[in-house]
Formats: structure tokens, C-alpha cells, sequence
């Protein structure tokens, strides 16, 4: 069965660029995952890569993709997106409300949905539950956002791990809305097994995928998603379901 991880990024550790890029290859293989998505920071500079550094990577290893990172904080360079997205660079662009204090609700984002939307290319968003109880982003805002924007991919990174179930009712019933179990199979993952049996009933065909690695640790993540999905479910959650988002036709 072939395996695309849809959520990736390069180890903190590392001397550089070709020695993390190598520590995640030989992961990718130790785990037996053909392709991966590889996710780049938004800041200017980054033990884990930035968009210039994840696009260059990407050009070099044909079983890696490369997903931009932007924020309204530092100022988003639509031309150079526009540019990597047409020149098929890169496959999608990544949010980090949380990480950084702005809401998806920004009006300097407004330009780059519609970008992304004329593209149908994918607008990954970085979902928590915080410690004090609060949801970030409010499901409510991904959901205002994916309805005014109705023909943008909104891929919901984490799907607000810690309270899950809650979170994603909200955005439930949006068909450009895609679920991406990121960090949700590390550790104890029987609220991603209760997502699951809930997303695959009502949205089998946009869950994906992700090990969240090198932030998480990918081991054991895919013995623990064999038990929860099989057959053809499976394929489409390891495979099929990311690689018809992020159009890679491999």
C-alpha cells in the first residue's frame, strides 16, 4: 500500500539543511511512507526550514512536497507565493493562528484566500485546545472563513486535539473543510479513534494522514491507524484522500 504522510516538518536537530533532510528520509523509510508533505515556519528564520529552504528540498527529493509558510504578522509576499504555487513548487500554504497572536479573520489574509481560492489550492491551519480551555482558532472563524470562501481547501491541522469531537461538529457539514490527524495518533489515541469512527461515516473522503513529525514522534502512529480504519477506508485516509487535495498524481 503506498503512504503519503500529509504533515511533516524537518527535525530542530541537525547541523543543516541536507543533514536534517536526511534524518527525515531515513524515518520516511524506516516506517515505509513513500511521499510526505513537508511544512516550512512562517518566520524569517527556522531550525525547521523556512519556505525558501522547504521549496529548494522539495525540488531536490522527488517523494517530498513543500507547503509555505506565512504570517500577516511579518507581512505576506504574495507575488513569491503566487509565483511557487504556479511554477508547482509548492502544493499548499500554512497558517499559525496559536503560534502567533492573529485571527484567520485578519483582513490582510483576505488577498491570500482569494489567491489560494482562483488556485483550489490548499490552506493548511494550525488548530489547538488550549490549557485554559479555549479552542484556537474558534471553530466558528474556520467555519466563517470556509463559507465565504467556498471554493478554498481548509485543511484543519490537529483537528483541536483535546477536544476534537466539539471542535470539528462546527465545521462539520462544510464541504471544502478536510481533517488532518496530526499529532491526533501520538500517545494515546482514543480520541482520534472516536474522530474517526464519527469523520469517516460523515467525510471519508477528506480525512488525511499526517504524523505531525519531527514535532511528534512517528512511531507506532501507523500500527495504531490500521486498527481504527482498514480496507479501502484505509487507503483513502493513507493515500488517496491527500493526494487527490494536493493534485501531486503520483
Amino acid at each position: 500500500m503506498t503512504i503519503l504522510d500529509a504533515h511533516l516538518h524537518l527535525p530542530y536537530w541537525g547541523t543543516d539543511i541536507d543533514d536534517k533532510s536526511r534524518i527525515l528520509l531515513a524515518k520516511l523509510d524506516e516506517h515505509s511512507i513513500d511521499y510526505g508533505i513537508v511544512i516550512a515556519d512562517s518566520l524569517g528564520e527556522s531550525t525547521i526550514g523556512t519556505s525558501e529552504e522547504i521549496v529548494r528540498l522539495a525540488g531536490k527529493e522527488k517523494r517530498l512536497f513543500a507547503v509555505i509558510g506565512v504570517s500577516p504578522l511579518a507581512g505576506i509576499n504574495l507575488h513569491y507565493v503566487a509565483n511557487t504555487l504556479d511554477q508547482k513548487r509548492a502544493v499548499g500554504v500554512k497558517l499559525y493562528p496559536g503560534h502567533e497572536p492573529f485571527t484567520l479573520e485578519d483582513s490582510r489574509l483576505i488577498p491570500l484566500y482569494e489567491e489560494l481560492e482562483k488556485r483550489r489550492v490548499p490552506l493548511l491551519v494550525h488548530t489547538e485546545w488550549t490549557k485554559d480551555g479555549k479552542a484556537v482558532p474558534h471553530p466558528s472563524e474556520v467555519a466563517r472563513v470556509a463559507r465565504k470562501f467556498p471554493d478554498l481547501p481548509v485543511v484543519v491541522c490537529h483537528c483541536w486535539k483535546g477536544n476534537a469531537l466539539e471542535a470539528v461538529a462546527t465545521v462539520a457539514g462544510l464541504h471544502n473543510v478536510y481533517y488532518e490527524l496530526s499529532s491526533m495518533l501520538e500517545g494515546d489515541a482514543r480520541e482520534a479513534e472516536s474522530l474517526l469512527s464519527t469523520l469517516m461515516q460523515k467525510a471519508p473522503s477528506r480525512v488525511l494522514f499526517g504524523s505531525d513529525y519531527a514535532s511528534c514522534e512517528l512511531d507506532g502512529q501507523l500500527e495504531k491507524l490500521s486498527k481504527m480504519v482498514r480496507g479501502d477506508a484505509r487507503t483513502k485516509v493513507l493515500f488517496e484522500n491527500a493526494n487527490k487535495l494536493y493534485r501531486l498524481n503520483v
